[in-house]
């Protein structure tokens, strides 16, 4: 669901929905209203646990006694109607679970009371996923993440390539433009105090990734064992050497 027409959905859904169920109407209490157990039970699949304490007729659910299929779709329907997503809810409740402190001081400072999502007209779950995927990296919930998961996964992190950028204000774009100075720099200086047949192992630098830098790509560096391995697949129709082992195929082959 488009993120516009999930505001206007939930600023319609102030109160009850009505949902069809099995071809009947049934009316679903507004989230607000919705026990943290009966959440969970509904997230963990117990429907029939949640319709005990989240539809204005409970017994309702019992009667209709509705299919597995049945319940997707009434599920599907009530979230385009209350603007909703069921894993949206389940990615916050795991937040909650372990970081409900610092996510309620951030939305403190910022003037958001976190307990609004069980008053009327209050935090819903949707503006809360939103609210928390804006915080900034140095906010008191995203820091106590990172601290969750210690430093050797702080450290394979940093090595991945990231595909979007943060904010870059005029003055970060003004210090990649210096690193990138000091990496070439410092590239020209090795390879002066390199012998001339070791050179081409220097590795180039590359531009630090912000906006507007488009990156190339790498083409896969091939060893000598595999230059010669694809000369002789070359020579022999595709054939590989005798005793050849599928663990020395050279990238992309």
């Amino acid at each position: 669901m488009a993120a516009e027409w999930a505001v206007e959905a939930e600023a319609r859904s102030a109160g009850p929905v009505t949902v069809g169920l099995c071809g009947r109407p049934v009316s679903v209490w507004a989230m607000w209203q919705w026990p943290a157990w009966a959440l969970r039970a509904l997230l963990r699949g117990d429907d029939w646990a949640w319709a005990s304490a989240c539809l204005a007729d409970p017994g309702v659910w019992q009667v209709l006694d509705p299919t597995g299929g049945d319940v997707d779709e009434f599920l599907d329907d009530w979230e385009a109607a209350s603007g909703q997503d069921l894993s949206t809810v389940a990615r916050m409740i795991a937040v909650l679970d372990e970081f409900a402190g610092p996510l309620e001081a951030d939305l403190a400072f910022r003037g958001i009371d976190l307990r609004g999502l069980w008053q009327p007209d209050g935090l819903t779950w949707r503006r809360l996923a939103v609210l928390y995927d804006a915080l900034p990296g140095e906010s008191a919930v995203k820091t106590a993440q990172a601290n969750a998961l210690g430093e050797a996964r702080l450290a394979e992190l940093a090595k991945q390539r990231r595909d979007g950028f943060g904010p870059w204000s005029n003055t970060d774009l003004l210090l990649a433009d210096v690193v990138d100075a000091v990496n070439r720099n410092t590239y020209v200086l090795q390879l002066a105090n390199t012998d001339s047949r070791k050179q081409s192992k220097v590795p180039k630098p590359e531009p630090v990734h912000r906006p507007g830098l488009v990156r190339k790509r790498r083409r896969p560096t091939l060893s000598d064992e595999q230059r010669g391995l694809l000369a002789y697949m070359a020579q022999h129709q595709g054939a590989t050497p005798p005793g050849w082992k599928n663990v020395d195929r050279p990238p992309g082959g």
